[in-house]
């Protein structure tokens, strides 16, 4: 919080070009069970794009990428912020329009309103179907 950066939840994502203009194109193939802040996400993927270019998995669905290491070694290659408590949403409100733009169009500036209104609930609905798939302690946080 004092260096101005907030946590996210990790996923396993994937995006076709459609993505640019329709965030409902957005695939959430898995909440990956590891928490990390936005800046050590983004750090670590320019970090990864400047080693290979098609770390992101670019625009193919079939290609998820991997930007981060989850703590069990899953790829990561997306994040989600997290409402903690209101001070912490602050900041996070702030980065999330970066987050956003770079999920769907791989350009932080790529951020458009229709994003902030469908990611989440695209999120929460691979936590609703994964609660439900496999019901565990691990999974019902994630959903909570």
């Amino acid at each position: 919080m004092q260096s101005g950066d907030c946590i996210c939840i990790a996923l396993q994502i994937s995006r076709s070009e459609a993505t640019i203009s329709d965030p409902t194109k957005l695939i959430i193939h898995d909440i990956v069970h590891t928490y990390m802040s936005c800046d050590s996400f983004l750090e670590s993927s320019i970090f990864n794009l400047r080693k290979n270019e098609d770390a992101s998995g670019g625009f193919d669905y079939k290609k998820q990428g991997m930007l981060a290491l989850g703590v069990g070694r899953e790829s990561v290659s997306g994040a989600m912020p997290l409402f903690l408590f209101n001070e912490h949403w602050q900041v996070a409100s702030k980065k999330i329009q970066s987050l956003f733009g770079f999920l769907c169009t791989l350009d932080p500036l790529g951020y458009a309103s229709s994003q902030y209104f469908t990611i989440p609930f695209l999120v929460l609905q691979k936590a609703i179907d994964k609660h439900r798939c496999e019901p565990s302690e691990a999974n019902k946080r994630v959903l909570d």
